[in-house]
This record gives C-alpha cells, structure tokens and sequence, in this order.
C-alpha cells in the first residue's frame, strides 16, 4: 500500500539547493517565509489526483518566483510515490527542455542526501529526455513543435507545461491526448503572462483565479500585495487602514482566496514578485530603473514580469519622419509613362451618406503608378471621386482606367459590390477585386482567379506597405493633390497581438469620423496590383524566417519601445477609448 507523503518535509528531507538543505518554507526565518507555496504544493500533491476535486491547474505568476523549482520539486514527488506513474515535462523548445534537465532537475537528483529515493532503473535508461525509476516511474522532458506531434505515443500519468504562454493552442490539443488513458489525468500549466486576448489569457479569465491574501494586523482586512500596497524595504501598508507591517511577518498566516468563479473548469493561482521574502521594494524600484534606462516598455515588464499580470496590447503610432520618407517635394507627378511600362491602380470604395458628420462618410480614392527601372513603386496620380451614385463612381473608374492604360486594378471588396461588378463587367481582363483576412496566418496574399479575386493579409500586407515606405521602397510626389494622403497614413496606430505564440502588429483607425484612412488602403491596393501581376512576393517581407514563429522586426515602429515618461505622454495624447482594460 502505498504510503501519503508530505511534499514539503520530502524533499527538505531528502535533497540539497546549492549545496545547501533545501529550505521551502521556515515559520521563524523571515528569509524563508514562503507559506504561499505550501498551497500550491497540497494543492497538486493531495488535490489534483482526487477525483473529486480533479481540473486542470493554471499558475500565473511573475518572473523569479521559484516556480520552475516548485515544479520539479513535485515532479520528483510524484515519481517517489507514485510506483509506475509516468510524467510528462514539456516546454515549448527543445533547448528549454536541455536547460531545465541541467539546470533543475539535474542538480536535485545529483546532490540528494538520501541516495534510496529517486534510484534509476539502469544507466541505460538515463538520458536527457528519458529517465526511468527503479520503482517503474518514468519521466519524459520534451519540448514540444507546434504540431505537438513530437509527443505523440507518449502516455502519461501527469502532464506539466511549463513556460505555457509561448505554447501553441493546437499543439496543445495534441500533447492533451497523452492523459487519455491516465488513472489521475494530473494536468498543471504555468508560465509568465504576455498580452490579453491570448489562449493563456483566456484559460484564466475561466478559472478560479485564487490571489493570495494578507490580513492586516490592525483592521484585520484581507488583501493582495500590489504596487501600491509597497513602502519602502519590506514593509507594506494596509490600503483600508494604512497601518504599515512587514509583509513577512504577514505571508505565514495568510491564504488564498478565489476571486474568480469557485467552479470554473481550471483552478487559477496567481504569484507575483511582491510576495517574494527577500525582494524588498527598492529591489522593484531598481528593476523599473534600469528598464526606463534602457528605453525599454516599462508598463509592460511591470505588469508581465514582475506582476505576473496579462498586458493589454503595445500601442505605438507608425513613425511620421519613416512615412515622410516616402513623400518627395517637386516630384515628377501624373507624367506620360511610356508604353512599355505597366500602370496598375488601387482604388478604395468610400461609402456615403446624407448625413453630416456620419462616420459612414468616407472618400474613395484612385491611386495609379509604376514600377522604376530600379524596381521601386511609384505612384503617378491620386484622386478623391466626388461622384456620389456607385455607378458613376464606377464610371468614373472606367474611364480613367482607359485613359491612363491601367493594365491591374485592384478595389476592396467592402462598400463596392456594385461598383465591382461593373468595372468587372466592362474591365474583365484587368480587373480584381481584395478581400482583406485578419489573424496571424503566415500567408500574405492568395489568388483565386476564376473569382477575379485576391485574399490578403490585412495587418500583414499594410505593415509591408509600412515599411516599404521607411525604405524608400515606394516614392509619392509631394504636392496639393497627394498631401491629404499622409494625414491618413498617421490616422493609424498599431496594437501587438499575440496568438497562440505567434505575435503579430494589428493596424488600428484612430477614433473619430474625421479621421480617415482611405488613402492608405488605395496605395496599399495599387501595391498589391503590381505585386501580383510581376509576380514578385518572393520579395516581399513577409517571407518567414527560419523559424516558424518568426517574423521580421518592423521599422515602422521606432525604437524598441517607450521609456515610461514617454508612454505616459502618448497614452494622454489620444482619447481614453482606445486604451483597451483602462
């Protein structure tokens, strides 16, 4: 019969931490006053493998919090006393895999006091990815592809997915089906958060979310460490009464309280720096420093990294010197373009209304140019239609499209069904129309043309258009006809979104009806034209890579981020609703 063991007095008991006893949690040693972990440990040793309380274990925590060590603290646990009970340890690649088993697990196993627990089968079943038990448990380290399919075959008693935000959602779902056949179907996540609206995000907005509270001294008011709640060295106040005390004479009678749904699907346990003993606040106060020094985003290594709290998207507005440099004063501007070069165009339907002042009220602009000799777009002519019947407008199209020997045009598929159908109808050789797709799929721009159709990217392709215009890659003529255009290159600003563990630049309106953006999308359209008639995606910047989840840095956006003065000052200079969770 198996015997219950206690998983702090086990591994105090049995091993070493740099040499020395390994201390988790001493009640008269303020350096060692983690009684927040015992939670965590009880919750995953006695908790999980009951089926009456069994659900998946989420941990959000901040970085430096000894969570990794917690875990393999409990991974050896579990294989003590557990005969025949295989674990699956996965990460998201394979080299953070190799620095866990050298680094954690290593050490642990080496330097354990008593050499009669965690004995291996034989050195021949000892390697870096698999390591088996005398007792018949085994532990698989893996990292884990995107696919997952790494891990197909792999049964397992008890699954940890550390670093869980850079893991993919569908990668997931594969490496899951390893507890298919499991008699305790143990399943622990954790990792330090990145953005909101994320698979991680998700997952803790439908669980318990259990924040772990210190009770007041004075008032007797329970509360979690917040920035707020920091004085000075190790001393925290009370936010009811201000009374001030020493958070580590606090965290041994506190506890965790859930703030969420008690029944949610997940258990949810936050842990941030604040409730580390030894991290006092100058401690903080030098982190923040030393990343406002380095013109680092300092909202967000505070709420990611030390907060162990989700980050509601980077705002950055597209650099006005890198869009001006694509603008030229006194440039050649609607010129006769020789016979032998192609002219495509872009247009992009505005919709209309009768109504002052309607946010439905915007332009359609025409844009056509060329490619130069040396093989950058140039735009030749830009129009504002005044027509406001779809018809006329479609006319009007037509005929310039005539005139001007436009070989491509491209036009938006949004406000302009009946302006499509007949320029295809009239232009059916030279004419396709753009669906704009949204995500983080890798895929620029398809073609499908028995529709007379194009898919395209719309994040993707403008931050191409983005960056091609730093580059200089596109030239505008500088002049009365065109200048209207880079109120609306500025109109955009750009939010970081994270999917799955890809993290991809979203383009964003400024708020308000007068702020438009067509001229943007009819440059970006007669881009797209010439790009698919010369056939030249493969020199495009969206091409990925050697890794899979990577994509190049943008120079649109200037500099590595904000320093925190900095970002304060843009966050007041735009109106308040686009601050998503303020």
């Amino acid at each position: 019969m198996r015997s219950i063991l206690d998983p702090i007095s086990y591994i105090e008991s049995n091993f070493t931490h740099k040499g020395l006893p390994f201390t988790i949690i001493r009640d008269n040693d303020l350096e060692n006053t983690r009684h927040y972990l015992r939670g965590l440990y009880y919750t995953i040793a006695f908790k999980l493998p009951n089926p009456k309380y069994r659900k998946p274990m989420l941990i959000l925590k901040g970085r430096q919090v000894e969570m990794t060590t917690t875990a393999t603290n409990l991974v050896a646990y579990f294989l003590e006393s557990y005969p025949h009970f295989p674990i699956l340890y996965g990460l998201p690649q394979l080299k953070l895999a190799k620095n866990v088993a050298n680094d954690k697990w290593g050490p642990l196993y080496r330097y354990r006091i008593n050499k009669d627990v965690l004995r291996p089968l034989d050195e021949g079943t000892w390697t870096m990815n698999v390591k088996k038990f005398s007792n018949g448990s085994t532990l698989y380290m893996e990292g884990v592809t995107e696919t997952g399919d790494n891990i197909r075959g792999i049964s397992a008693e008890m699954l940890v997915k550390d670093e869980y935000q850079d893991w993919d959602s569908h990668a997931e779902e594969v490496v899951d089906e390893c507890l298919t056949h499991a008699k305790y179907k143990i399943d622990l996540a954790f990792g330090t958060p990145k953005y909101t609206n994320t698979h991680f995000s998700k997952r803790w907005d439908t669980s318990t979310q259990h924040r772990f509270h210190l009770q007041c001294a004075t008032c007797k008011h329970w509360f979690p460490l917040t920035l707020d709640t920091m004085v000075k060295e190790h001393v925290i106040k009370c936010p009811k009464c201000q009374g001030k005390e020493d958070k580590r004479n606090l965290i041994p009678t506190g506890k965790w309280i859930p703030t969420g749904d008690e029944k949610a699907p997940f258990y949810g346990f936050h842990l941030s720096q604040l409730y580390v003993p030894y991290i006092t606040f100058e401690d903080i106060q030098a982190k923040i420093d030393r990343k406002t020094a380095e013109l680092g985003n300092v909202e967000r290594y505070i709420k990611n990294e030390i907060l162990g709290e989700f980050y509601d998207g980077e705002i950055q507005k597209p650099s006005k010197e890198h869009i001006l440099k694509a603008y030229k004063d006194n440039f050649p501007y609607n010129i006769i373009v020789p016979v032998h070069t192609d002219t495509y165009a872009g247009v992009d339907w505005g919709g209309w209304s009768a109504i002052d002042g309607d946010p439905e009220n915007s332009f359609t602009v025409y844009t056509d140019g060329f490619f130069t000799s040396s093989g950058i777009l140039q735009v030749n002519y830009m129009e504002i239609i005044g027509e406001k019947d779809e018809i006329a407008k479609a006319d009007h199209i037509i005929d310039l499209m005539r005139k001007r020997r436009v070989k491509l045009l491209v036009a938006d598929s949004g406000y302009g069904k009946i302006q499509n159908n007949h320029i295809e109808a009239a232009m059916p050789n030279r004419f396709m129309r753009c669906k704009y797709t949204t995500g983080n799929s890798n895929q620029l721009m398809e073609s499908v043309p028995e529709k007379s159709l194009l898919k395209v990217n719309r994040d993707f392709s403008l931050e191409e258009l983005y960056g091609a215009m730093q580059r200089e890659l596109i030239r505008i003529p500088k002049n009365q006809h065109t200048y209207f255009s880079i109120e609306h290159f500025l109109n955009h600003d750009i939010v970081l979104i994270e999917s799955g563990n890809h993290v991809y630049r979203k383009f964003i309106k400024v708020s308000g009806y007068s702020r438009r953006v067509d001229a943007v999308h009819s440059i970006n359209f007669f881009r797209l034209a010439a790009l698919h008639d010369k056939n030249a995606l493969g020199n495009s910047d969206m091409a990925l890579l050697s890794l899979p989840n990577k994509r190049p840095p943008l120079p649109v956006i200037a500099g590595s981020g904000y320093s925190a003065q900095e970002y304060m000052n843009f966050k007041q200079s735009i109106p308040r609703a686009q601050h998503r969770g303020d």
